[in-house]
């Protein structure tokens, strides 16, 4: 699948599920203050907590729709009673209609698809990173394979910078030696990698990796090194197909499906005990 084949198979599956149940778009329009996203207001008797706004024009005749998700239904028309957040008190409509598709924003979606191929990769390296420490006769798994990039760095005094995608080490070089993890076994990985191996090829050991930096056990250690590591994918976008493998995008899908539905449970969950909160203030 390509990308917007991943963000349409999502929009579907939310909406064979419902996951777009409680919210409502309120025709809108006199607004002099465009309220925010997080604001709350009542209306017959329900809480309705604005998602997102999409108006435009001039104050004092800004017009437009804004998306709320509510604990019932409202009035046929009427006004929006603040309860908290800045915008016009109350706010009048028109009408409204409940949401049945597409409330889901693109950028949400896609944003939800790259955490679940992040969430994909980061425990394929978990697993690999697992097993590299018990053996070095392990081989880098494909889901990893397209992530695996080389990029040179200078060390001084024994400590360099990482590349800004950096998420882990595989090995290096630093002139005619090669730079290995501590954890990694010698003979292990110059078997493995026997083509490596040069008459008079030294190796250096690393220290520790951490706040974005390289760092050697020898502090001479310095000159310009050049690393093998596994890289942070691309975000998943309209013009940014997945990383992963063909057979991890239903993986992917499924993923972002549960993030997006589990985020819209929340939204209502909080919009129920906002108003509950707001009717025993009263």
């Amino acid at each position: 699948m390509n990308s917007s084949d991943m963000l349409a198979r999502v929009r579907t599956m939310l909406q064979e599920a419902g996951g777009n149940s409680g919210v409502y778009a309120f025709a809108v329009s006199g607004i002099t203050t465009v309220p925010a996203p997080g604001a709350i207001y009542t209306n017959n008797t329900q809480a309705f907590t604005l998602l997102s706004v999409s108006v435009s024009g001039t104050a004092p005749t800004i017009a437009g729709t804004i998306f709320c998700k509510g604990t019932g239904s409202p009035t046929a028309s009427g006004t929006l009673t603040p309860v908290y957040g800045a915008g016009d008190a109350p706010l009048a409509f028109s009408a409204y209609s409940q949401v049945s598709s597409g409330f889901w924003s693109d950028p949400e979606i896609y944003a939800a698809l790259t955490d679940g191929q992040r969430e994909l990769i980061h425990r394929a390296l978990a697993l690999y990173i697992a097993q590299t420490d018990l053996s070095t006769d392990v081989d880098l798994p494909p889901i990893l394979q397209r992530l695996e990039k080389s990029g040179t760095i200078t060390i001084t005094s024994a400590t360099g910078p990482l590349p800004s995608d950096f998420i882990h080490f595989l090995y290096g070089t630093l002139g005619t030696q090669w730079i290995l993890r501590r954890k990694q076994n010698r003979q292990g990985f110059f078997a493995q990698n026997n083509t490596l191996l040069q008459a008079g090829t030294k190796e250096i050991y690393l220290s520790y990796i951490g706040n974005g930096t390289i760092n050697f056990e020898s502090s001479s250690t310095s000159g310009t090194a050049t690393i093998w590591y596994i890289s942070t994918p691309l975000a998943i976008t309209p013009t940014q197909d997945p990383t992963v493998p063909d057979d991890q995008h239903n993986a992917v899908v499924q993923f972002a499906y549960q993030e997006l539905l589990k985020k819209n449970e929340e939204d209502t969950r909080n919009s129920v005990n906002e108003f509950q909160q707001f009717q025993a203030m009263r």
